[in-house]
């Protein structure tokens, strides 16, 4: 399974997530017809920015369960205050991403590498199942 993780701002467009999980993409070779499901925290997983880059990509919104989250937090590449701070994860993105692909990859997972950040968003990308020998 290939998930991305998204974590972004209320005021953040579709384009914005659109765009950045393209670059992600194009960072660690991962074809965007590969990604399967997005992942973010249940306060934004309705959000309108969301709802739509997701149509846009053909991707189901998937919400991990907080053990879950919290389980992947060890494992998280990148260390952000603000996130810390704010929802008691390392990397918003990261955690979703790790969270999910375990969900589905009986839980086993990994980052292909660290989020990357827009302006009001950031991306990361994570593997399980036949993926997990995938090189970043």
């Amino acid at each position: 399974m290939i998930v991305v993780g998204i974590g972004y701002a209320s005021e953040c467009k579709a384009a914005e997530i659109v765009t950045l999980i393209g670059q992600v993409c194009l960072m660690f070779g991962v074809e965007r017809t590969g990604l399967e499901i997005i992942a973010t925290l249940p306060e934004r997983a309705m959000g309108p920015a969301l709802v739509e880059a997701a149509l846009d990509l053909g991707l189901t919104i998937v919400v991990p369960p907080e053990k879950d989250l919290k389980a992947a937090a060890p494992y998280c590449a990148t260390q952000s205050e603000r996130a810390q701070n704010r929802f008691g994860l390392p990397s918003v993105a990261e955690a979703c991403a790790l969270a999910a692909a375990a969900q589905g990859g009986g839980g086993l997972a990994r980052l292909l590498g660290p989020r990357l950040q827009s302006a009001r968003a950031t991306c990361a990308i994570a593997v399980s199942g036949p993926h997990l020998k995938r090189q970043p």
